[in-house]
């Protein structure tokens, strides 16, 4: 393989499947690892080999529901599926905080489950929105209090 005047391997990503050197299809077709170094495939050989690694190895996906889904999230939290439906039946299906209906362990309706960073106890289920909300104050009873006041002082200005 030709790679020119004072070029290195390092310098050309070589695809070890298909051959083809980052010169022909383009640099920004190989990722870098962490070490900086080029990855030794293309993105088109890598997206194959994972499409036929999926294929030849299906008990994967049940592994990956598990760890993505409902059983997982539960699982990291420390609580079981059973505390998990019997607080949502207690909600009513609805987010603790701001009451929006939520589906039953559907991860892309926002449901979360909600925990004390503290003390690591499961509080309850809560929007994706209310969730990120309680983060962003840090869960502080006296910052959230002044946000309360914020908002009531600055609402009532255009009233006057």
């Amino acid at each position: 393989m030709k790679l020119g005047v004072g070029r290195t391997c390092q310098d050309v990503p070589v695809c070890f499947r298909c051959k083809k050197t980052g010169d022909e299809i383009g640099n920004d077709q190989f990722l870098r690892k962490a070490n900086g170094r080029w990855k030794s495939y293309c993105r088109s050989c890598a997206s194959l080999y994972f499409k036929d690694y999926k294929l030849a190895h299906p008990e994967l996906k049940k592994w990956n529901n598990q760890r993505d889904g409902l059983i997982g999230r539960c699982r990291r939290r420390g609580i079981t599926v059973e505390q998990y439906q019997d607080k949502f039946i207690e909600q009513d299906g609805k987010c603790a905080i701001c009451g929006i209906l939520l589906e039953d362990g559907k991860r892309g309706a926002g449901a979360t489950i909600d925990h004390d960073h503290q003390t690591n106890e499961f509080r309850g289920i809560l929007c994706a929105l209310c969730n990120k909300a309680l983060g962003c104050f840090k869960e502080s009873v006296e910052t959230l209090g002044k946000a309360i006041l914020y908002v009531q002082n600055t609402s009532n200005r255009h009233l006057r």
